[in-house]
C-alpha cells in the first residue's frame, strides 16, 4: 500500500494557502469560546476513569466513539483545555490538504477551503466533524487508487464509520459503490478481501450500536413515521440552507439564513437539489452514490432529527465529495476536463455558490473575533481570579458544563445533589429547580463545607437586602452570538 503525500508535490499557492489558513485557525480558535457541545467530549475524556468507563459515560451523546476515543488518550497526557482547540485545527487543516491534491483546479480548492463550512463551522467550532471530513477526504483520495490500496481503503471506511452519523452514511456509500465495482473480485487474496468487506460492516453495526441512546434519553426522543407537510417543507429549505448558508446579518447569526420565508427557502431548495443532479448524467455510478447519500440525510433529517446549520451541511459537503469522486475527463472543475466546450451556466452557478460561501464564512469568522460566543470563558476568567476559594454550584449541568472545562475543575449540581462536569440528557439529571431552590443548594453546601459558595444562574434574582444580606451578585457575563444563556453569579458568603 504505497501512497505519496508528499508536501513537495503540492503546487506553491497550494503551499502558502495551507499555511495562511493555518495561522488564521490557530487565531480563529485562541478568540473563539466555546459551547457546552464542543467541550462535552473533552469532560467526558478527562473525568472518566477508564475506556469501558468512557463508553458508558458517553452513551447519551448519540455519537460512535472515535472522536471521544481521541480526545481520551490526549488528556493522559495534558489536561490543558487548548490541546482540544489544537487537536481539531490540525485535524480541518489535514482535510484541507488532502482537498488540495484533488483534481479540482485550484481555484475551486482555494473557494471551497475558504467556505463557511471549512473555514468557520467546522475549524472555528470544536465538533467532531473536523474528524469525519479528515477520514472522509482520505478516503476519496485513496479511492482513486482502491485497486492498489484496497485495505487502506477498507480501514478507512472502519474508521469513518465511527467518526459519527455521516460519516456512517458516506462511508456506506462507498462501500456499496466499491460492491457495485467489483474491483476488488480476483483471484489473489479475494478470501481476505470478503473478509475485509466484513470487518467493515462489523464495524457499521458496532457503529449503530454506539449511537443507540438509553431509553430514558429526552433530546430527540422517538421517530416521527407521519405524514408532515411542515416538516417536509424545512426538509426542503435546509438543502438551500445548506448550500447557501450565507447567515442574517446581526451578531446572533449562528443558524440563520438571510432568506427567512420557509416557502421560498422550500422553493430553492428543491431547485438547488435538481440542479446537483445534472452534474452525475455522464457518470451513472456516481449518480448513485450521490443519491443514496443524500437520501439517506434527508430521511434521517425528517424521521428523527432536522438539526441545524452543521447538520444540514453535510449535503453541501457531500456534493463536493461526489464531484471529487468523478473521473477527471467528466469532472467539469478539473484541468483536464474533456469536452470541447463547458456548461458556464452550470459552472457559473456553483462558483457564485462557492464565493457566497467564503462570504459567509469570513462574516461569521469576523463576528466571532469581535463578539463572544458563548458566555463561558469570560465566566471562567473571572471565577479564575478570584482572590479566595469558593464552592461552585449551579441548577444542572446543561449549559453552565463547559465552565468546568475552562476551570478544569468538577460544579455542584444542585439538581442530582452531587459534583459533576459533563451533561447527559437524561430526564432524571434534567429535572428543573427554580433559582431559589438553587441558591438554597448553595447555601447548605456553603454551610456544610465551611467554604463560600459561587452560585451560577442564567436569569438574574431579586435579592432583598435586608433577608439576603448574606447573597451578592458578584457578576454578569456579556450577550453573546449564542444569545443565551446569560450568567448571573452570586456569592454565598458564611
Amino acid at each position: 500500500m504505497t501512497i505519496n503525500l508528499k508536501l513537495a508535490k503540492l503546487p506553491y499557492l497550494s503551499n502558502c494557502f495551507l499555511l495562511v489558513f493555518f495561522i488564521f485557525g490557530i487565531l480563529l480558535i485562541n478568540r473563539h469560546e466555546m459551547w457546552l457541545d464542543e467541550t462535552q467530549p473533552w469532560l467526558l475524556a478527562r473525568d472518566s476513569t477508564s475506556f469501558p468507563d468512557l463508553l458508558y459515560n458517553k452513551r447519551y451523546d448519540g455519537h460512535p466513539a472515535l472522536w471521544y476515543s481521541l480526545l481520551f488518550m490526549v488528556t493522559k497526557f495534558t489536561l490543558n483545555l487548548k490541546a482540544l482547540q489544537i487537536l481539531h485545527i490540525v485535524l480541518i487543516t489535514g482535510f484541507v490538504f488532502i482537498f488540495l491534491k484533488s483534481g479540482f483546479n485550484l481555484y475551486f480548492k482555494i473557494l471551497f477551503c475558504s467556505g463557511y463550512y471549512i473555514l468557520y463551522e467546522y475549524a472555528a467550532i470544536t465538533r467532531l466533524y473536523a474528524l469525519e471530513l479528515l477520514l472522509a477526504g482520505l478516503a476519496c483520495y485513496v479511492y482513486t487508487t482502491r485497486k492498489k490500496n484496497f485495505f487502506l481503503l477498507l480501514l478507512l471506511l472502519f474508521l469513518l464509520a465511527q467518526a459519527n452519523l455521516f460519516g456512517l452514511i458516506f462511508s456506506s456509500g462507498l462501500l456499496l459503490l466499491l460492491l457495485y465495482e467489483q474491483d476488488f473480485i480476483s483471484n489473489k487474496k479475494s478470501w481476505l478481501k470478503y473478509a475485509g468487506i466484513t470487518a467493515v460492516l462489523a464495524g457499521y453495526g458496532f457503529a449503530i450500536y454506539s449511537m443507540k441512546p438509553p431509553p430514558d434519553d429526552f433530546f430527540a426522543a422517538g421517530w416521527n413515521f407521519h405524514w408532515n407537510l411542515d416538516l417536509l417543507k424545512n426538509l426542503m429549505g435546509s438543502i438551500w440552507h445548506s448550500f447557501v448558508p450565507f447567515p442574517a446579518l446581526y451578531v446572533e447569526f449562528w443558524n440563520t439564513n438571510f432568506i427567512r420565508s420557509p416557502e421560498i427557502k422550500t422553493v430553492l431548495g428543491l431547485m438547488v437539489y435538481v440542479w446537483t443532479f445534472t452534474f452525475f448524467t455522464k457518470s451513472p455510478k456516481i449518480l448513485i452514490l450521490y443519491v443514496f447519500i443524500t437520501v439517506s440525510t434527508l430521511l434521517f433529517f425528517y424521521l428523527k432529527y432536522l438539526g441545524t446549520t452543521r447538520h444540514q451541511g453535510h449535503l453541501f459537503i457531500f456534493f463536493i465529495f461526489c464531484l471529487w469522486l468523478l473521473p477527471t475527463p467528466q469532472n467539469p472543475f478539473s484541468p483536464g476536463y474533456q469536452r470541447n466546450y463547458k456548461p458556464f451556466i452550470k459552472l457559473f452557478s456553483l462558483y457564485l455558490i462557492l464565493v457566497v460561501n467564503v462570504g459567509a464564512g469570513f462574516f461569521a469568522a469576523a463576528v466571532d473575533w469581535v463578539y463572544p460566543f458563548a458566555p463561558n470563558k469570560q465566566t471562567a476568567q473571572f471565577l479564575e481570579n478570584l482572590p479566595y476559594s469558593f464552592n461552585l454550584v449551579a441548577e444542572n449541568n446543561f449549559h453552565p458544563s463547559p465552565i468546568a472545562a475552562y476551570l478544569n475543575r468538577k460544579i455542584y449540581y444542585a439538581n442530582t445533589q452531587r459534583f459533576g462536569s459533563y451533561y447527559q440528557t437524561s430526564y432524571e439529571e434534567n429535572q428543573k429547580l427554580t433559582d431559589y431552590q438553587t441558591i438554597q443548594t448553595g447555601v447548605v453546601l456553603t454551610k456544610k463545607t465551611n467554604q463560600v459558595s459561587v452560585v451560577i444562574l442564567d436569569k438574574e434574582l431579586r435579592l432583598n437586602s435586608n433577608k439576603n444580606n448574606k447573597i451578592k451578585k458578584i457578576f454578569k457575563s456579556d450577550n453573546t452570538i449564542l444569545g443565551k444563556p446569560v450568567y448571573h453569579l452570586y456569592l454565598i458568603s458564611l
